[in-house]
């Protein structure tokens, strides 16, 4: 199946550059599975409401910065910059749970974020609604469904759901994850994913 090229950036730096490279399809599932969460947070921060009094995010991203350029001066330490990255994403995830608004600063620090480590690693460079889209119709023909029995089963599973067949609702549920589909209920519903 077609690789986005990022994927393949994000597997080649996740290690350090003078170790050997596991490139095999569960380390391509991994960077895909990484890339994935950064672009899940980015796209929270781009939808949250713009309400916030103090910036709350701007704090998290300076604390990174320092983090990745350490990482960086630490002969150029890849490895360590991508975990800098997942810390910074937890933060911001926990920080949105509990409140989904942001103050202008914390839009342009996140901003300077992407646009550092898309210089630096050559990540991060797309829309985060439009890769995460990418990566959600990308691969299923490999599940053997396509889009519209995936959403026909969902309907389904929401009207079992509904009738409180909570048995047939977790049947749907059970299949489409053996075929590599995750579903993730939503208070606005039902949406879904590949694993």
């Amino acid at each position: 199946r077609d690789t986005h090229p990022e994927i393949i950036r994000m597997l080649m730096i996740s290690s350090h550059y003078r170790s050997p490279i596991d490139y095999s399809p569960a380390a391509v599932d991994a960077s895909r599975a990484g890339l994935v969460r950064f672009y899940e947070m980015l796209d929270r921060v781009n939808h949250a409401r713009e309400t916030a009094h103090a910036p709350r995010l701007a704090p998290l991203v300076e604390s990174f910065t320092a983090g990745f350029d350490e990482a960086m001066c630490d002969d150029f330490n890849t490895a360590r910059a991508i975990a800098e990255i997942h810390t910074l994403t937890t933060a911001v995830n926990k920080v949105l749970d509990q409140d989904q608004a942001v103050h202008a600063d914390d839009r342009a620090a996140m901003q300077a974020f992407v646009s550092r480590i898309s210089d630096v690693l050559g990540i991060l460079e797309d829309d985060p609604a439009a890769f995460l889209e990418q990566m959600k119709h990308s691969g299923v023909s490999a599940t053997g469904l396509s889009e519209s029995e995936i959403d026909g089963l969902i309907a389904e599973r929401t009207a079992a759901r509904k009738a409180k067949d909570f048995k047939r609702s977790d049947e749907i549920r059970d299949m489409l994850k053996a075929k590599g589909i995750q579903l993730k209920d939503t208070p606005t519903g039902t949406t879904w994913e590949r694993t």
